[in-house]
Parts: structure tokens; C-alpha cells; sequence
């Protein structure tokens, strides 16, 4: 989790975020962060990295287009050959 960057996605990830699923491959998380959720992305991420219980979160991500989502999010700890991933679930907000 030390890089930031996308590691595989599926293609509704891409859908939601207004590319392909091959267009998320390797990109910083961070092009997709809303200014105003980055605080609570890294205190999340950096907590399930040093081995926290899973975590469940609501915040938000902006699409290619710039337009800001709210989303309910899962982020749990896999382990894969000497590298900490954190598997992280997204979806949009049921607000209502």
C-alpha cells in the first residue's frame, strides 16, 4: 500500500469512474480522491495497512470528468507475495 497506485480493478470501478477498468491500472488512488476526503482515505488506508480490523467508511471520489460522488466504502488487508494490497469496495451512497 506503500505506492498509492491502482493495482487491478474490475470494470464496474471503471464504469463508476468514467473509464475503463484498463484505465485505472497503475494510477495513483489520489486522481480520484475528492480534495475534501483525502484526510479520511489515508487515515483509513494507513490504519488496515498496520493490520486494523477492516474498515467501512463513507466519503467521497471524483470521476475523469471532475464530477464528485459520495460513496459507502469497504477497505480490507490482502497479503499477496510480500506486498500489503488493501481491497477496497465502492459504492455509490444510498442517501435516502
Amino acid at each position: 500500500m506503500d505506492s498509492g497506485r491502482i493495482a487491478d480493478a474490475n470494470p464496474a470501478a471503471g464504469a463508476l469512474l468514467g473509464t475503463t477498468r484498463d484505465g485505472l491500472l497503475d494510477v495513483d488512488v489520489a486522481k480520484f480522491l475528492a480534495d475534501s476526503a483525502r484526510d479520511t482515505w489515508w487515515t483509513h488506508l494507513d490504519a488496515v495497512a498496520e493490520g486494523a480490523e477492516p474498515r467501512r467508511f463513507s466519503s467521497a471520489l471524483m470521476d475523469c470528468a471532475g464530477e464528485t460522488m459520495e460513496v459507502d466504502l469497504s477497505v480490507t488487508r490482502f497479503a499477496k507475495r510480500k506486498q500489503t494490497l488493501a481491497l477496497v469496495v465502492a459504492r455509490p451512497a444510498d442517501r435516502r
